[in-house]
């Protein structure tokens, strides 16, 4: 599945602001048999190297918000 995402979205990032490379990276440590099993979380691995970019929801927000402000101004 992360190489369908990869494939098709080199640049995609997930909610949390993860690409592929780093969720797969913690998938790979969180199944595997070291004393990182069990561990999935992102930020104990990424550190500094998340992705600074705005979630998409901020985007929406503001889009709507706008249009409910040109729709009362016009009614």
């Amino acid at each position: 599945m992360l190489n369908c995402i990869n494939n098709v979205l080199s640049n995609f990032l997930f909610y949390n602001k993860a690409n592929v490379d780093q969720i797969r990276y913690v998938l790979n440590a969180g199944c595997s048999y070291s004393t990182q099993r069990g561990n999935f979380n992102l930020g104990e691995y990424a550190g500094e190297e998340t992705n600074s970019a705005q979630k998409l929801s901020d985007f929406i927000r503001l889009y709507l918000f706008i249009t409910m402000v040109v729709v009362v101004y016009l009614v």
